[in-house]
């Protein structure tokens, strides 16, 4: 019974880690898809991606697109100077 039990333990880990692979190489295609959008693709359940992108990727939702929490320092300086471009360009 317990050979049993670790066995079906592994082969859902085994399909966890292959629905979290499936579902980062979607999103390094385009980052900018919806949960619905990547569910449609992978065949997930909507829940299911959902829980991969928040808990094992690690991602959030900024303006309905799902970023990595985490930014690098390039990131960072990109996201800035990309909106001091916007600053000059308002009239009130």
């Amino acid at each position: 019974m317990l050979k049993t039990t670790l066995v079906l333990e592994d082969q859902s880990r085994q399909q966890n880690d292959q629905n979290v692979e499936m579902v980062r190489a979607v999103m390094a295609k385009d980052h900018r898809l919806s949960v619905r959008m990547i569910a449609e693709e992978t065949g997930l359940n909507k829940n299911a991606v959902h829980r991969i992108l928040t808990e094992h990727l690690h991602t959030r939702k900024i303006c309905a697109k799902l970023m990595p929490k985490n930014l690098s320092v390039e990131q960072k300086a990109n996201r800035f100077g990309n909106l001091s471009g916007f600053t000059g360009t308002t009239r009130n």
